[in-house]
C-alpha cells in the first residue's frame, strides 16, 4: 500500500521515504517522474513566421525576430509554451530548450522542463514537434503589394529647395527602427517629401516628432479607399507637416534684420539677433503668426569681408573682392570673438549695412 506502520515506502521500487526520497502519491520521485512526469506537455508548438523578415505573430500581434530560426523557436518555448502541471505540489514551472533535431525537413526540440518541491529542484525532458507556419507579416505584406495607410506630407513655408531635402532626409534616418520598418515608401516631389507608412498611429507619431523638435504644423485629413471584409469603410490618412524653413536654415532675415536659429524647444524657438548679439525668444504660435516676416538671405548678400578697424564696439570692413566698399558693423565682444584688424570675417549685407556673422554659423 505504500504505507507500513506509519513508514511510507515508492509501491514501485519498494524504497523507504527519508529526506532525500521523499514520497509523492505513493511513488519515490524517481518513480514518479518515470511513470507520470512533471507537466502535461504539447507533443507540438505551431509558429507563425514571416518568410521575409521572420517577424513572430505571437498572442495576435507581430514581434521582431530575436534573430535565427532557433532563437525565435527557444523564445516562445520558453515564454508562451503551455505547460500544465501534473499535480499541484510542484511550484514555479520553467520550460529550458536543450537540443534542436532536424529530422526529415523537420524540426524537434529537446526541451527541459523544470520546477521545484518542497526547496527541491525536479526536471525531466521532452520532445515537441514544432511546426512553422509561413505567413507574411503586415509590413511585409504591405511593402510586397505596394498598399499603405498612411502619407506624412513633409513641407515647408516657402519654396521646396534641396536645403529642405536634405534636411528631410537627415532627419527620416535619425527616426528609431519601430518607426522607419512602417515606412513603405519615400516620394521626392516638386512641393517636398510625402512619406508613405502602413500604420495611421506610427504616422502620427512620425509626425508629433515634427512638431515637437520642429516646431512644425500638422493639418490630418481622411479619404475612404475602400471597405475591409466586415463592409465597414476604410480610410487613407494624410498628415501635412509644414516645417518653418528657419530650424532648417539657420540664418534668416527677421523684419529685415539677420537672425540665427540658437535652440528649439517644445514651446519657443529661441534666436539671435546678430546685431546686438543678444537672444530673443519666440512661442510656436507667434513664431507661426510672424511667420511673413522672416525671409530668406539671398547668396549675394553675405560677403567676404576685411577688418581695418576696431573702435567703440564698432568695426570697419572692408569688401574683399571689391575694395572700394567699405561697410560700419556694430558687435558683441561674447558673440563675434576673435576678431581683430586685418582679419577676413563672413558678413550679412542688407540695405548696406553689415551684420557679423559669428563663425560657429560657418561651420
Amino acid at each position: 500500500m505504500g504505507d507500513v506502520m506509519g513508514r511510507k515506502f515508492c509501491v514501485k521500487c519498494g524504497i523507504e521515504e527519508d529526506e532525500e526520497h521523499p514520497i509523492i502519491e505513493n511513488l519515490c520521485i524517481n518513480c514518479y517522474l518515470e511513470l507520470k512526469g512533471l507537466a502535461k506537455v504539447p507533443k507540438e508548438l505551431t509558429i507563425t513566421r514571416c518568410p521575409k523578415c521572420g517577424s513572430l505573430r505571437v498572442s495576435g500581434r507581430w514581434i521582431e525576430s530575436s534573430g535565427s530560426l532557433e532563437d525565435d523557436v527557444s523564445f516562445l518555448l520558453r515564454n508562451y509554451l503551455t505547460v500544465e502541471p501534473i499535480s499541484n505540489v510542484f511550484r514555479g514551472y520553467e520550460v529550458k530548450p536543450l537540443e534542436f533535431i532536424y529530422d526529415r525537413g523537420k524540426l524537434k526540440v529537446l526541451i527541459e522542463v523544470s520546477a521545484e518541491y518542497r526547496g527541491r529542484l525536479l526536471s525531466k525532458t521532452y520532445i515537441v514537434n514544432v511546426n512553422i507556419k509561413k505567413t507574411l507579416c503586415p509590413r511585409c505584406f504591405a511593402l510586397s503589394s505596394g498598399s499603405y495607410e498612411a502619407i506624412v506630407q513633409l513641407r515647408t513655408n516657402v519654396k521646396v529647395s534641396s536645403e529642405f531635402v536634405k534636411f528631410a532626409y537627415k532627419t527620416l534616418n535619425e527616426l528609431p527602427p519601430e518607426v522607419t520598418s512602417a515606412i513603405t515608401e519615400v516620394e521626392d516631389l516638386r512641393e517636398g517629401i510625402n512619406v508613405k507608412l502602413i500604420n495611421q498611429s506610427i504616422a502620427r507619431r512620425l509626425a508629433m516628432h515634427y512638431q515637437r523638435r520642429y516646431c512644425a504644423k500638422i493639418i490630418e485629413s481622411r479619404k475612404r479607399v475602400g471597405f475591409d471584409r466586415s463592409g465597414r469603410s476604410k480610410y487613407r490618412l494624410t498628415i501635412s507637416v509644414r516645417i518653418p524653413s528657419i530650424v532648417y536654415r539657420r540664418l534668416m532675415l527677421f523684419n529685415e534684420k539677420p537672425v540665427a536659429l540658437k535652440e528649439v524647444t517644445k514651446s519657443k524657438v529661441c534666436f539671435l539677433d546678430l546685431e546686438t548679439g543678444k537672444v530673443f525668444r519666440l512661442g510656436i504660435n507667434e513664431l507661426w503668426r510672424n511667420i511673413n516676416r522672416f525671409r530668406d538671405i539671398d547668396e549675394g548678400m553675405i560677403k567676404r569681408l576685411k577688418v581695418i578697424s576696431l573702435r567703440g564696439g564698432r568695426a570697419y570692413l572692408m569688401d574683399i573682392e571689391n575694395p572700394a566698399e567699405t561697410y560700419t558693423a556694430t558687435y558683441n565682444p561674447e558673440v563675434v570673438q576673435e576678431l581683430r584688424v586685418g582679419s577676413e570675417v563672413r558678413a550679412v549685407v542688407v540695405n548696406g549695412k553689415a551684420y557679423l556673422i559669428p563663425k560657429i554659423l560657418l561651420m
